[in-house]
């Protein structure tokens, strides 16, 4: 049976949406390292002395006349940073895992005799 061009787009679209959705709850089973997490751990790192202040000259050779100083300037701040991009790379990771299970199914939809229907229960197993 031949697919139309809107039946292609409306797979693509209740796919997106299904993908959109199995994000959100994937987000939320995921420990989350907020901004004012970050914050509060920088904090507490620079009071209890944890953090160390960068060489002078590593701090002059960053500095830029026209701005305001940055924490990151003066402090290494590369673990909170990587704690924060881990999670991020985990949603990267899952949102890539369900793209590819998309274009799997897209591509069976039109290249193949896999109904819609099935299609879209297919992937909302993933």
């Amino acid at each position: 049976m031949k697919i139309t061009k809107t039946q292609i787009d409306y797979l693509r679209r209740r796919l997106e949406d299904i993908m959109d959705d199995k994000v959100q709850a994937f987000r939320k089973t995921q420990a989350t390292y907020t901004d004012e997490e970050r914050y509060a751990d920088i904090y507490q790192a620079i009071k209890s002395g944890k953090l160390k202040l960068k060489p002078k000259s590593e701090v002059v050779k960053e500095a830029r006349c026209w701005d305001s100083p940055y924490l990151s300037q003066f402090y290494d701040l590369s673990e909170f940073q990587n704690k924060k991009q881990s999670y991020e790379d985990t949603l990267d990771s899952y949102r890539d895992k369900l793209q590819k299970a998309k274009t799997d199914i897209m591509d069976k939809v039109v290249l193949s005799d896999l109904m819609i229907d099935e299609a879209v229960k297919e992937f909302m197993k993933l």
